[in-house]
């Protein structure tokens, strides 16, 4: 991904044939990324049921988000399987202790 500071230093051979590798902008390499599909949410069963799968796939991509940047944050978040908000509320604190933002992708 252009924006993902993990990515930063693979830039030239990831873009650097593209146009937007000839001209890259100050964006480029500056960001925490994290991409969210909810089409792989089950959407079946009652409101409990579901806002357990819910919760398990928004504690899910914490997790992963946290190994793959875990050089980059100063702690990892906490995560709370029964409230995926605390956790995402925690790891919002961890990425505001960097001097970096957080991009996310949410695909439906």
């Amino acid at each position: 991904n252009y924006y993902d500071l993990n990515k930063a230093d693979r830039f030239e051979a990831l873009f650097g044939g593209l146009a937007i590798g000839r001209n890259p902008t100050a964006e480029q390499g500056c960001y925490f990324v994290s991409k969210w599909d909810f089409s792989g949410v089950s959407p079946q069963g009652d409101g409990e049921e579901i806002k357990r799968n819910l919760y398990a796939y928004l504690n899910d991509r914490i997790r992963d988000f946290s190994a793959y940047y875990r050089e980059k944050l100063p702690e990892p978040p906490r995560i709370d399987p029964r409230d995926a908000l605390s956790s995402f509320r925690s790891l919002l604190a961890a990425i505001r202790k960097t001097d970096h933002s957080l991009y996310l992708f949410i695909d439906e």
